[in-house]
């Protein structure tokens, strides 16, 4: 029944948010290719397509649907907007922890990449099958003749080990900028928070936070040990720079010597009052758990919490 309830559906893609993951791709009992195989309406070509759904169930940032065949209905497609591609050339890579590696990337087709805070570029590790994957942009916009990537190595992944051979002098192909985890219009007080590889689109958040010169703004960053820590000096710079700034790291398992803040961020801020502030949030889904139940005791309100998952 249900599959008689589909026959005249057909598996419908946006363009627009596809991060060309190839996971449909993967899953597909056919070995159909949704991400790179569709028409102009935006619909899978395939006829083979068995509509058992796989792609849609797995597809990471849910932009598969079952839509009725356009072809049929005339209705043009909604995702027709074309993302800006870059070629771009590797400039530099340097380790930012004995896990986390950053590339300096300068475009070769234009003099400036436009993004908004908090947005990620896509960029191909693989030709054959295309596959791109998503970071987030850890540089600022002001730095816009050169792109920062701030990568994790995951051995089991597919991206992260392929980047990883990447060398200074290599050229890259980017599409972006892409993301919805933005600053909101309306903000005031703000607190960002974050744990590991998370902390990498605050860089760009905290000082548009701060430029905007709304209201307070916190950020605590937490992570395991000293060796994990990044951008440290970048925002101790912005705490000096910015008085309404105010910049809380806690390691979890330091060193004998460590004299800083310790123990996990949730525990910190349960000892806060947040009421009135906006949330932002980018980490570990552990951290996120623990963390939004800690700022809804602190006094934020439930729709004033915005979060990104990274791992």
């Amino acid at each position: 029944m249900f599959s008689g309830l589909l026959q005249d559906k057909k598996v419908s893609i946006n363009i627009e948010k596809c991060v060309k993951c190839a996971l449909c791709a993967r899953v597909c009992p056919m070995q159909l290719s949704p991400y790179t195989d569709y028409d102009k309406n935006c619909q899978l070509k395939s006829d083979d397509c068995i509509r058992c759904g796989a792609c849609i169930a797995n597809c990471p940032v849910k932009v598969l649907s079952f839509e009725e065949n356009r072809e049929f209905t005339g209705e043009p497609c909604p995702h027709k907007k074309k993302r800006q591609e870059y070629k771009a050339l590797i400039d530099r890579v340097e380790d930012l922890t004995p896990d986390i590696r950053q590339f300096t990337l300068k475009c070769l087709t234009t003099d400036k990449v436009s993004f908004k805070p908090g947005q990620f570029m896509i960029i191909k590790v693989l030709d054959g099958p295309i596959v791109f994957r998503a970071y987030s942009i850890s540089s600022t916009p002001d730095e816009c003749s050169s792109l920062k990537l701030a990568i994790k190595k995951v051995p089991d992944g597919l991206g992260s080990p392929l980047v990883y051979e990447f060398k200074e002098g290599m050229e890259v192909i980017l599409e972006g900028p892409m993301g919805e985890f933005l600053l909101q219009d309306n903000i005031k007080d703000v607190v960002f928070v974050a744990n590991g590889i998370g902390i990498t689109p605050f860089v760009s958040m905290a000082k548009e936070a701060l430029k905007r010169k709304k209201g307070k703004v916190k950020l605590l960053f937490g992570v395991r040990n000293e060796k994990d820590i990044m951008y440290d000096d970048y925002f101790k710079k912005l705490a000096e720079e910015y008085p309404d700034f105010e910049y809380i790291l806690s390691l979890t398992k330091p060193s004998e010597d460590w004299e800083g803040q310790k123990g996990r961020v949730p525990g910190i801020i349960e000892k806060m009052n947040l009421k009135g502030y906006d949330a932002y949030l980018c980490g570990s889904k552990p951290m996120l758990k623990d963390t939004k139940e800690a700022l809804l005791k602190s006094g934020i309100k439930a729709e004033r919490i915005f979060f990104e998952s990274f791992f």
